[in-house]
């Protein structure tokens, strides 16, 4: 079925940490591209809001000590409440969440 076009839809992706792998054929991780590629697509579905982890020719960085990208601790922590509610509503939006993961990964990253 479809989702009811009203509904916010949010895709998180963090799909880039290899740049390449020769045993599976891969010369170059393209799918950041790809997915800007989509650009026009995923406009088209009403309310889809898509996060992706890196951008055409960057990649996703994993942190030994974590186990996992700098991008997804960041969301996770984000998802467990770490976001500020920037705007002092009461509730975190999807906007302070994305930007709270932004400086987070920046941080992390250092």
């Amino acid at each position: 079925g479809r989702l009811p076009a009203a509904r916010t839809k949010v895709l998180i992706l963090d799909a880039t940490q290899p740049g390449q792998s020769w045993p599976l054929g891969m010369l170059r991780n393209d799918f950041a591209r790809g997915l800007a590629d989509l650009d026009a697509a995923v406009a088209a579905v009403p309310n889809l809001v898509v996060v992706s982890s890196s951008g055409p020719d960057q990649r996703s960085w994993e942190s030994p000590d974590y186990g996992e990208t700098f991008f997804g601790r960041a969301v996770r922590d984000a998802l467990a409440g770490e976001a500020a509610d920037a705007n002092g509503n009461g509730t975190t939006q999807l906007d302070e969440a994305f930007d709270a993961v932004a400086l987070r990964v920046q941080t992390l990253a250092r």
